[in-house]
Parts: structure tokens; C-alpha cells; sequence
């Protein structure tokens, strides 16, 4: 389930939307998507509608600016408009209203334009309220669900899925790749970062994982520096357990050293605001797992 929260900035009480593979809630249908009140019930006011019910919902955000405040972009799919000129394509990106009905002012365009497969993985909405969403490739929209052209962002494209992304303040992306994926027909580093136009960063140092997969989640610190983990031991030819924080242009922060051995590794991760981070670990060998709380620096 995917969740996004309006709060009480945007002069709404707080409505919690859910998004993810079901299609009822309470007993009431909802395809896929649907807002609770502040006390988790189902808000039985809002009722999504004008779209065929996506087989999975993979993100929600909510935008902030001026007359689109409040509406609701969903990622997904296959999601399908009737209303639409053409009904039988399969959408990436729909908006609705603060009623549930679908946006017709928002421009549908396909999964294959957007060059998405059959969905796309996750959806993240910019300080512009322009959108970005990762698949088959990573690829901005406007506010309004227009492509930009590719002269002005390229839109990269990967030879399997990828299912994680990290959009920055700038516009720019990082991507933890599939294990032996290519970005353009060119092999993937473990660790991608697009610039605002779409290219791959050259600039952006990705550090050398060894292990058994690539990092598979990362955060980006409030310094700006990057955090990131999956079930690798080693960066660099350095061993480092599952958890490496990098610095902004992606090399290896050798400051921060979590204390973590292999073969334990770090599932999740949190990082608090003043950059302690709160990681699940687990230990393939004992089959246990555990949470651990690290400092700022990583002790």
C-alpha cells in the first residue's frame, strides 16, 4: 500500500490516501485507491472513479500549487480512462479530484510513450509539482502530465524495470540499477544518478559493491550526503557490511563506519533528521534479525 498524507497546511482536515492492490475497503468499493479519515476510517465521501481499476497502484503523491492543490496523481497500472480518446490505452499517470473523479484537464499519455512496461514502479512529485517516475526508464512530467520533450530532459532508457528512485531538490535522480542491468545500452554503475536533462551524471563518483546485490534502498540525508544499503560486504574492495554513506557527488564517505559484519546486512533503514539512522539487520547465517540504532558518524 502506498500512502500519501494531506495535512493541515493545505486547509484540508487530515485525510490519509491509500493506494496499492485491493479493490474494496470497508465493504465499499474503491479501485485501488481511496482516502481514510483522520481516525483511519474510510472516507465514504470520496470515491475514486472515471478509470478502470489498476491491477497495482505503485505510487501516490499529492500536489501543493495553486488550482492543482489537493488533487491526487496516482501511478500505476494497466489503468485504462473510458472518457479518454482512447479508451483502451493503458495510462501511467491519472489526477483526480478532491471528489475522486478523474481530472480531464490532466493530459494522458501511455505507458510505451512514458517508456514504462505494463506499470511503473514509483512515483515522486518535485517542489513544482512537476512528476518523475521510474520502470523501464525514468521519466518527467509537467504539473499538467505533459512529457517534456526530449531535447530539453532525455528520458533514459533500461533494459529490465528498475524499482527505486531518489529525486533530489535540483530535478536531478538516483537509481539503484538491477544487478546486470544497462541504462542506453551501456552497463548500469551500481549506483545511477541523472542529471536534471535526463543524462547520466559522469560527475557522480558511483562507489564499487560486491556482494550478492546491488544496494537495494538509499536515502539522501538532509547534508546532502547519500545512505545507502542492500545485501552487499563489501565497497570499493573496502568490507563494509550492508549500510556506506556517500558524499554528494557519490564518493564513499570513509568517515562513517556503522560497525555492521558481514555476512549481516541491513534490510531498512530510517535516518532521523540528525542523521542517526535506525536499520533492520539480518543475518543470513543465524536467520535472526535485529534493530539497531547508529549515531550520527555510525557507532
Amino acid at each position: 500500500i502506498s500512502l500519501g498524507l494531506v495535512g493541515s497546511e493545505m486547509c484540508i482536515r487530515d485525510r490519509v490516501y491509500i493506494g496499492g492492490v485491493f479493490d474494496s475497503v470497508d465493504g465499499e468499493f474503491r479501485p485501488g485507491v481511496a482516502r481514510l479519515n483522520a481516525d483511519g476510517a474510510l472516507d465514504s465521501g470520496y470515491v475514486p472513479s472515471g478509470f478502470t481499476r489498476p491491477w497495482q497502484v505503485r505510487g501516490l503523491a499529492i500536489q501543493q500549487n495553486g488550482a492543482n492543490a489537493g488533487k491526487l496523481i496516482v501511478a500505476g497500472g494497466p489503468i485504462q480512462v473510458a472518457g479518454s480518446a482512447d479508451p483502451d490505452a493503458n495510462r501511467p499517470l491519472i489526477r483526480l479530484n478532491s471528489d475522486g473523479t478523474i481530472d480531464p484537464s490532466f493530459t494522458l499519455v501511455t505507458q510505451a510513450d512514458a517508456g514504462m512496461y505494463i506499470r511503473p514502479r514509483l512515483l515522486e512529485r518535485m517542489d513544482d509539482d512537476s512528476l518523475v517516475i521510474v520502470g523501464g526508464g525514468v521519466t518527467w512530467f509537467t504539473p499538467e502530465g505533459d512529457l517534456f520533450d526530449e531535447q530539453t530532459i532525455a528520458r533514459p532508457y533500461f533494459s529490465t524495470e528498475f524499482f527505486w528512485m531518489e529525486a533530489l531538490s535540483d530535478g536531478s535522480v538516483i537509481v539503484p540499477p538491477q544487478f546486470g542491468a544497462t541504462i542506453n545500452d551501456l552497463p548500469a554503475p551500481m549506483v545511477t544518478k541523472f542529471a536534471p536533462d535526463g543524462t547520466v551524471d559522469g560527475g557522480f563518483n558511483a562507489p564499487e559493491l560486491v556482494g550478492y546485490a546491488y544496494p537495494s534502498h538509499f536515502e539522501v540525508l538532509n547534508d546532502g550526503k547519500i545512505l545507502t544499503w542492500g545485501n552487499f560486504d563489501e565497497v570499493n574492495e573496502e568490507g563494509r557490511a550492508g549500510l556506506v554513506r556517500l558524499h554528494s557527488n557519490g564518493d564513499v564517505d570513509d568517515e562513517y563506519e556503522s560497525g555492521i559484519r558481514s555476512p549481516a546486512y541491513v534490510e531498512s533503514a530510517d535516518a532521523a533528521s540528525d542523521g542517526s539512522v535506525t536499520a533492520s539487520v539480518y543475518n543470513p547465517d543465524t536467520f535472526e534479525s535485529s534493530v539497531v540504532r547508529l549515531t550520527p558518524d555510525g557507532d
